[in-house]
């Protein structure tokens, strides 16, 4: 299993103790489903996405994604040396990994690049934001050159490279809002293209979601319906007409017993928005539950060994959380006590969860009775502290259908 960590592509570490993979590995051994993991880290922010016409110019896109690919090369050529099975790599992410994965799935074509051979995506993919649009790279590039003295040089990408680190790191635009992007190259096209047209690499797949992630993401201080239509077609993920910023709205009901987060009753949250929990439906859907639910289908056409889960457990570790939002799986998968506590309901959902991930990466199936995704009748594992069940996966049908309907 090899971790690919988030942190929306601008910050995260193998370091970080909450990906500290011995616990899931020492649940497989027992399990009888024994795992080895590897983690990986890439380029960050500008440093490995940095995006213009002359990055583009001079083949330099992507530098993050290439580097985990290298590390998927060298797992290629060295694990069997450490007791691992080269022909068994199943890569594993969250957030910005699981969308970094998704990158892999369609990279080159989607042609087999013999590298990996099962995915797990937590919270993203790369349908959707944000690989939407590239135009405002340009003018970010521009005042990075300017920053640095670079803006007259005769090959500023060059002269970039003989800036010291520690006066470029400084430079504001070289922090975050820095993604892939479709570069001819190794992402060849639009990945919600590929995919509606089968160009990607077809594998056992497990995928989900948390059931509140538009929690997570949601600007606050939305109380209008103009405020949300202004909101859409500024934001730098999605570009949103006004016509088609109204259309979403009215797809999005203005009860708040319906919004996000979701099963809080008449809670409105107005101190965060009067349209707070309209608004945060709409983001989790347009970033996380249309993707998801459109790779799933998509990928449920040519594999049968489809696995698509909402973790739905409200942390007991943290009050001051609002729903069950991004991020919130990530201790329960990695059966990591320094982040559970000791709450007898959590540590049994996390050793369910750790059991079914490293079942899956071993056999191709979770176990536990989580169904196939069937495309004719599709279906989710909701993941719960006090009993997980299965779901049919069409909350939302008609409004996340539009949603991804506007991909291109």
């Amino acid at each position: 299993m090899v971790w690919i960590y988030g942190g929306a592509f601008f910050q995260g570490s193998i370091a970080d103790p909450r990906y500290n993979m011995s616990y899931i590995v020492k649940e497989s051994v027992e399990a009888g489903h024994p795992v080895m993991t590897v983690a990986v880290n890439y380029r960050l922010a500008g440093f490995g996405f940095l995006f213009s016409q002359e990055v583009m110019n001079s083949r330099n896109t992507n530098l993050g994604l290439r580097d985990q690919r290298i590390a998927l090369q060298w797992i290629q050529k060295n694990i069997k040396a450490f007791g691992g099975d080269p022909n068994r790599v199943t890569i594993w992410g969250e957030s910005a990994g699981a969308y970094s994965i998704g990158d892999h799935l369609v990279s080159y074509g989607g042609a087999s690049s013999g590298l990996f051979h099962q995915a797990i995506l937590e919270s993203g993919n790369a349908v959707g934001p944000p690989l939407n649009d590239t135009r405002w790279y340009q003018p970010k590039y521009n005042r990075i050159i300017s920053a640095t003295g670079c803006a007259d040089a005769s090959d500023t990408l060059e002269c970039l490279r003989s800036v010291p680190y520690n006066a470029i790191y400084k430079v504001p635009e070289m922090g975050n809002e820095w993604y892939p992007i479709a570069d001819g190259d190794m992402i060849r096209e639009w990945p919600s293209a590929a995919i509606r047209e089968g160009r990607f690499q077809k594998m056992p797949l497990l995928l989900g979601q948390n059931t509140d992630e538009g929690t997570s993401f949601a600007a606050l201080g939305q109380n209008t319906d103009e405020d949300i239509v202004r909101m859409l077609q500024c934001s730098t993920r999605w570009t949103f007409t006004p016509h088609q910023a109204k259309t979403l709205i009215s797809l999005y009901s203005t009860d708040p017993t319906v919004g996000c987060p979701y099963g809080t009753g008449n809670r409105t949250f107005e101190e965060l928005g009067k349209q707070y929990k309209r608004y945060a439906s709409m983001v989790g859907d347009m970033m996380m539950d249309g993707p998801r639910r459109f790779l799933a289908s998509e990928m449920a056409k040519y594999e049968k060994n489809v696995y698509s889960y909402r973790f739905d457990a409200w942390s007991k570790n943290d009050t001051d959380r609002i729903g069950v939002g991004h991020f919130q799986e990530v201790a329960y998968v990695m059966e990591n006590p320094q982040f559970l506590g000791t709450d007898k309901q959590t540590l049994s959902l996390s050793k369910q969860m750790a059991r079914m991930w490293t079942s899956f990466a071993a056999t191709g199936n979770p176990g536990g009775g989580w169904e196939r995704y069937d495309r004719s009748n599709p279906k989710n594992l909701v993941l719960r502290l006090d009993k997980s069940y299965m779901e049919e996966d069409n909350y939302r049908k008609k409004a996340i259908e539009w949603i991804m309907g506007l991909l291109r």
